[in-house]
């Protein structure tokens, strides 16, 4: 008879929930629901863009498509992103909007049950706590999971900074 692989318990836990995908920030884990990921794509060069917020880095063209490219660290106040050759661009879709999230490095993609998420404390993180809808402790580790509606919030990320 052959030997087959089964998933042991704690991997078919996991892999029962709402699916999410994990990245790196400044050696923090977060997540964002797996669903609004359109691609990730390696750092590629941006064109700048005056007078917007500083964590908006400008505009790229991802496969004939322009789209405005968001440096996570800076829109959660953690300072700039450093690029190294494990940055990437995340691709959300969110409210009819393509917007590439600047990222540290990709973790990977895993699911989470209700069960295992916990509301958001309001004090003890480093970025703005309405920036985080759950946190869910995954392999030993708490892991952000971040509330895009808030993160991408249009009307901040629209706000012309005046130079004047």
């Amino acid at each position: 008879m052959e030997n087959v692989d089964f998933l042991d318990e704690e991997e078919l836990y996991y892999a029962t929930g709402e699916q999410y995908f994990l990245f790196y920030a400044k050696e923090q884990v977060y997540a964002i629901e797996a669903a609004y990921i359109n691609e990730i794509v390696e750092h590629q060069p941006y064109t700048k863009v005056p007078n917007l917020q500083s964590f908006i880095l400008g505009i790229t063209n991802i496969r004939g498509h322009i789209i405005g490219v968001v440096d996570f660290l800076d829109r959660c106040s953690l300072g700039r992103s450093e690029i190294s050759s494990k940055s990437s661009f995340v691709v959300i879709k969110h409210k009819n909007q393509d917007i590439a999230l600047l990222v540290d490095e990709i973790y990977e993609v895993d699911g989470f049950s209700d069960a295992m998420k916990k509301e958001n404390l309001s004090f003890g993180t480093e970025i703005e706590s309405r920036f985080i809808k759950n946190i869910v402790t995954y392999r030993e580790n708490n892991v952000f999971l971040l509330n895009l509606d808030e993160l991408l919030k249009l009307d901040e990320l629209s706000i012309e900074v005046n130079n004047g």
